[in-house]
């Protein structure tokens, strides 16, 4: 009796492991075939790009409220929505450290606040970070995935936008470009 099971097991197992794999294939065909993530939209933040960026205000880590509107009107801005569980949010946390030195950055974040605030600590990272509890800036802007990184112009308009762990290095490029071109 014992003996007869051992092949169900191993049947329903197998089928699992190959449903996995059928679908980590059709993931990997459709970055391939379409050049993004299936669920995240061709072009992301489109409809942002070159308009004033989403008005919101946070409660934030430090108990202080944390708005676009905190940091110098005449500074450029990076806006870092980050997840207290996304893997790449951490990986992208020393980047942000050293971007902090150059440019005025805001992150808003999600999930586990207690979590959120230790990886912070980790990293050293002292910047304003409101915590989204109900993710209403996070829909407000269209996030879809973590870490995304956008780039706010002195004026509040939304010049780049990106999502993944190198998607700081993408928006200090235009930065750069930018502030080369204004000098």
């Amino acid at each position: 009796m014992f003996f007869q099971k051992i092949p169900n097991i191993f049947t329903k197992s197998l089928s699992i492991i190959a449903g996995v794999v059928l679908a980590l294939c059709i993931g990997v065909s459709v970055r391939m075939v379409k050049g993004h993530a299936p669920g995240l939209p061709p072009r992301p933040f489109e409809n942002l790009l070159g308009e004033p960026a989403p008005t919101f205000e946070l409660q934030g880590l430090d108990g202080q409220i944390v708005s676009l509107q905190n940091v110098d009107s005449g500074d450029v801005r990076l806006l870092f929505f980050a997840d207290s569980t996304c893997k790449a949010c951490d990986i992208t946390f020393p980047a942000i450290k050293k971007v902090a030195e150059e440019i005025s950055i805001i992150i808003v974040g999600v999930g586990d606040r207690e979590v959120l605030m230790h990886k912070l600590s980790q990293h050293d990272i002292a910047v304003p970070t409101g915590y989204d509890e109900l993710t209403t800036v996070k829909q407000l802007y269209g996030v879809k995935g973590f870490p995304c990184t956008m780039l706010i112009d002195q004026k509040g308009i939304v010049l780049d936008a990106a999502y993944g762990s190198k998607g700081v290095e993408h928006v200090m490029q235009t930065y750069k470009k930018m502030k080369k071109g204004g000098a």
